[in-house]
């Protein structure tokens, strides 16, 4: 299944949204995304394969925040310099998660001459602004804190407007769904991986 048809089922599977914020998504978001996916294709393996998934998983988060979920009443302020900039945040967020989790240690281990080091290099050459959130999720490990609860708030700062949140623990969630969401994907990735489907056709 390739990269189009996936992006096109992402939107099939979000449901009751208004037409005008899918609208919007479409004509600004969707094509920064085929851009940043053609961008992903040119990596080298393991590095294409890894944020191929990375990046569908991503996407299909960013459209339900900004359809449905707590930043929808933003959707109509995005433009391609921000949505570029959110892309960054979120995909440098599902790179440290992966980093976080026993998949890293499977690609190690399945390819030699996978490392971190060249992760982040192929992180930051798709979306040069995921170097400064990078440095942040840093910075609070550092400090013994938790990067996951701040992702809602470094999307607020690049749209330098506020979530719409039903509650403080829905708003304080949200980078912890975001985190379970990417944990299942990268479940899937190792078992593709361990079972020798990855690579073909779903």
């Amino acid at each position: 299944m390739n990269f189009f048809r996936k992006i096109r089922l992402i939107f099939k599977k979000i449901g009751a949204i208004a037409s005008g914020r899918i609208h919007h998504i479409n004509k600004v978001c969707a094509p920064e995304a085929i851009k940043l996916f053609r961008r992903i294709e040119k990596l080298p393996m393991p590095y294409s394969l890894l944020f191929h998934w990375l990046m569908v998983q991503t996407y299909a988060y960013f459209v339900k925040s900004f359809t449905t979920g707590i930043f929808s009443h933003l959707v109509k302020k995005l433009n391609v310099d921000l949505t570029q900039k959110l892309f960054g945040v979120y995909l440098c967020y599902a790179t440290w998660i992966f980093t976080q989790t026993g998949g890293f240690k499977d690609f190690t281990t399945m390819f030699p001459n996978f490392n971190a080091t060249d992760l982040y290099s192929a992180l930051f050459e798709l979306t040069p602004y995921a170097k400064k959130i990078k440095k942040q999720i840093d910075e609070i490990s550092d400090r013994g804190g938790k990067p996951a609860i701040m992702l809602p708030i470094y999307v607020e700062e690049v749209i330098g407007d506020k979530a719409k949140a039903q509650s403080s623990s829905h708003y304080l969630l949200y980078g912890l769904h975001y985190m379970e969401l990417m944990h299942h994907t990268l479940r899937q990735i190792s078992e593709d991986l361990t079972k020798g489907r990855t690579g073909k056709a779903e």
